[in-house]
Formats: C-alpha cells, sequence, structure tokens
C-alpha cells in the first residue's frame, strides 16, 4: 500500500480555499465590521497608515474570482506620502513643543515628539503630555 495514490487533489487544510486577488481591490471580506479604515488608523499612527499594503502580495479572499485591474504604487503616490509625512511630522514636533514642562525643554520634547507621534498617534502625544504634567507638578 505504500506505493498507493489518491485520485483526489492535494489541498492544504490549513488555508483558506478562494481566490487571488491584487491588493488593495475593496473586497467585501476586507471591508468587514471592525476594521480600521485607512484614515481612522491615521489618527492611532501616522506612519502605519502611509505605508499600510506596501510590498503586500495577492490575498486570498473567498468568493467568485473578479477581474480587477492592478494597482501599483507609483512615484507620485511615493511623493504624496512623503509630503503627508512631514506635514505630520512638523505638526508632531509643533505639539511637543507645546507639551514641554519648561522652555528651556521646548525643542527637546518638540524632536522627541516627531517619532512619538509619528508611530504611536495622538495615544502617544497623551502620554507625553500626561508626563510633562508630572515634571510640571500638576
Amino acid at each position: 500500500m505504500a506505493n498507493a495514490r489518491s485520485i483526489l487533489p492535494h489541498f492544504d487544510v490549513f488555508s483558506a480555499p478562494g481566490v487571488n486577488v491584487p491588493p488593495g481591490t475593496p473586497t467585501q471580506a476586507a471591508a468587514g465590521a471592525g476594521a480600521l479604515g485607512k484614515s481612522r488608523f491615521f489618527a492611532l499612527s501616522p506612519v502605519m497608515a502611509a505605508v499600510k499594503g506596501l510590498g503586500a502580495d495577492d490575498v486570498v479572499v473567498p468568493g467568485v474570482a473578479v477581474a480587477v485591474p492592478s494597482q501599483r504604487m507609483g512615484a507620485g503616490d511615493i511623493a504624496w506620502t512623503m509630503a503627508i509625512l512631514g506635514v505630520a511630522g512638523a505638526l508632531c514636533y509643533q505639539a511637543g513643543k507645546a507639551i514641554a514642562p519648561s522652555r528651556q525643554d521646548a525643542t527637546t520634547w518638540g524632536w522627541i515628539g516627531v517619532p512619538v507621534g509619528l508611530f504611536t498617534g495622538v495615544l502617544g502625544l497623551g502620554v507625553m503630555g500626561v508626563v510633562a504634567n508630572q515634571k510640571k507638578g500638576g
């Protein structure tokens, strides 16, 4: 019985059946309840929202195959992403300066606010505010 072959196709029980759909394609599964949209995700982390989906391979989505044109990121998309991150970084710098517990520490807190704001969003800047208030004694 060691040489017996099955007439059934080989399949992996741990992978979901489906069809390949290019990344960035709006699907019913991707728009499920509880999923964070890119704009809401931006408030939590502007960097993660900007790079979300970059380099993603085709995803497998259960359902009927749909012919969808492939969407590739071009130089214009990258330029807009960098511009948005630059503006967000400048705003995070200003927020860090405003949060600083003293005028002497304003520049330092401003530069600390840039990565904190870009990577953790409003939550990280809120934590910076709590720390600054503790240092102020208030």
